[in-house]
């Protein structure tokens, strides 16, 4: 064999071997669709704990095991849903896999376990995602708008006009957090004015409470408005103002309920949720995408 010849060969078989390390490697880093992330813990603002293990997206059974009230443990289904991005530029993909929480360490009365679920957001653009609790089988879609403010809307099946509806401003849309506050804190409204945005129809709300602790730059206030053309609201409203006030931001959970559904343990439970954690649960890998 001519030397140049052998050089080829020689070349050609170091290529080949090259190549099949890194397709074997690259399938390590990603893993077959049975392998699992270890279990992980992250914290809550209240101290909660969740535990994440890796989940496929298209996985059929999804559930969250909660703490009991008694000591037992209360298992949830987990209904996943991505929300869409107002403004997308098309380079981010559907995740090959998500980070689902397996245990939250909130409590639940274990009677209410098949009336309740617990909800994961999650969207194509960053790790982290959240998580409410909701009636069990509304059907959730997400939505992040173009100025950064993000929610969801659960929707009853059986009725379209009973929902729950979670939205923050997300520190964008200055007005719009300060019309909100000045409306949701009748205490702000004043203030609301001040700033330019007069509160020109007050709510009317049969239920006004406001949480202790409350102070000139934040406050968490629980509501439920008098009934109209058959329905009424009742949820949870949070602000905070930065010390210089030139940041606001305004959150919120609202249940809307026909007047023939009255308040109950149900709509306690997910308000509860949200006060405890100041908001959503933050769960702070959720996208595998930019976790690795």
């Amino acid at each position: 064999m001519k030397k140049s010849g052998f050089k080829k060969w020689i070349i050609s078989a170091v290529m080949l071997l090259i190549l099949a390390g890194t397709i074997y490697i690259t399938y390590s880093n990603w893993g077959g669709t049975d392998r699992q992330q270890p279990l992980t813990q992250i914290t809550s603002p209240n101290q909660a704990a969740v535990n994440n293990e890796a989940e496929l997206i298209d996985s059929t059974e999804k559930f969250i095991t909660f703490s009991g009230t008694h000591g037992e443990e209360v298992e949830l289904p987990l209904q996943i849903t991505k929300a869409d991005l107002s403004v997308d530029d098309g380079t981010q993909s559907e995740p090959f896999q998500i980070l689902t929480p397996t245990a939250v360490s909130y409590k639940i009365p274990p009677e209410m376990k098949d009336e309740l679920q617990a909800v994961l957001i999650y969207r194509s653009d960053m790790a982290s995602g959240y998580l409410l609790l909701a009636p069990i089988g509304w059907e959730a879609s997400a939505i992040v708008g173009a100025n950064g403010s993000y929610g969801v809307t659960l929707t009853d099946p059986s009725n379209k006009e009973q929902t729950l509806h979670y939205s923050d401003t997300a520190g964008s849309c200055q007005g719009c957090a300060i019309t909100k506050i000045g409306t949701y804190f009748p205490d702000q409204a004043k203030w609301a004015d001040e700033q330019g945005f007069t509160v020109y129809e007050p709510l009317s709300f049969t239920e006004w409470n406001q949480q202790a602790g409350a102070a000139e730059d934040g406050g968490t206030a629980t509501y439920t408005t008098a009934t109209s053309e058959g329905y009424y609201n009742t949820g949870i409203a949070s602000y905070e103002k930065d010390a210089v006030g030139q940041w606001y931001q305004f959150r919120q959970l609202e249940f809307t309920l026909s007047e023939e559904t009255t308040r109950s343990d149900l709509q306690d439970i997910v308000i509860d949720f949200f006060d405890a954690h100041h908001g959503p649960l933050t769960v702070a890998n959720v996208n595998k995408e930019f976790v690795d």
